[in-house]
């Protein structure tokens, strides 16, 4: 057949692990529009809530200056979604020595988007967001010290002939890796009942 070629090279997913403790795992996140790249070797280290001057709303959004910059330096910085700008958050977390940030959605639901809004051009460390539940978690684990990983993960691709049941399960696969390099490739399947 004729075969269309894409290429994903620096194309991936991001991933964010908990290393440790009873939240041990991957949990949904969702990469900011603005900060650092994600690389496939990633960024591992501890989190630390971020703590600012104001209780108003809250002294975890970051929206106030930050008073725990010993503790946040070389770290991931926790901060909680609030009512200013994610780039202004994470800016305070980068200058406070943070490495990474994971902020935490204030609503219910998934964690979405970020969008960067003046300051987001000056972060240079990976932000993402966690949904309000994850998040909720982490701060409760924090006393006990939560190791997390926010990495890149490059996608797998295959070649593939799969043999369906009447009920869409898949009853047989034959699969092969693709490389990179565009050599040629076989897939075969001779075992069909």
């Amino acid at each position: 057949g004729v075969i269309d070629s894409n290429t994903l090279a620096g194309n991936g997913y991001v991933l964010f692990n908990v290393n440790n403790g009873p939240l041990e795992g991957g949990h949904q996140a969702v990469p900011a529009d603005f900060g650092g790249a994600f690389t496939v070797e990633g960024v591992t280290e501890d989190l630390v809530l971020l703590l600012d001057e104001g209780s108003d709303p809250d002294e975890n959004d970051g929206c106030e200056p930050v008073i725990n910059a010993s503790e946040l330096e070389g770290k991931i910085a926790v901060i909680r979604r609030g009512a200013c700008e994610f780039g202004l958050k994470a800016l305070a977390a980068q200058d406070a020595g943070a490495v990474g940030v994971v902020m935490l959605n204030n609503v219910e639901g998934p964690p979405i988007v970020m969008a960067g809004g003046e300051f987001g051009e000056q972060v240079t460390i990976p932000v993402l967001m966690v949904s309000d539940v994850v998040g909720e978690a982490i701060i409760a684990e924090l006393a006990n010290g939560v190791n997390t990983t926010m990495v890149l993960s490059t996608y797998t691709t295959v070649a593939f002939i799969k043999v369906f049941n009447s009920d869409f399960s898949v009853l047989k696969q034959e699969s092969v890796a693709l490389g990179g390099d565009g050599s040629s490739f076989s897939v075969t399947y001779d075992n069909v009942e």
